[in-house]
């Protein structure tokens, strides 16, 4: 059973509207440690970008999370290649 993950953000600036969505997949690879599939996009100004990314979260405690990634944009708009990270704290 693998658990999907999505949302969708729609917000107006200066009379624009912006839009993002995204859908993904994680599995667990240890107790501790986690991998993910996502796949993104954005529509602003009447331009689209979509991108995909993979990575690992590692949950170092009770309520902290780290998060390493790398992706990949799929169209002009979006970026060649990224990567990041993360910190989630629950409080």
């Amino acid at each position: 059973d693998l658990p999907l993950f999505g949302g969708v953000v729609l917000a107006s600036e200066d009379g624009e509207l912006r839009s993002s969505t995204s859908l993904g997949v994680s599995f667990p690879v240890r107790e501790d440690v986690g991998a993910f599939l996502e796949w993104f996009g954005s529509r602003r100004d009447g331009l689209s970008e979509h991108s995909v990314d993979a990575g690992l979260s590692w949950v170092t405690a009770n309520d902290l999370q780290l998060d390493v990634y790398v992706g990949a944009g799929l169209d002009e708009q979006a970026s060649d290649f990224f990567v990041g990270f993360g910190v989630g704290h629950r409080f």
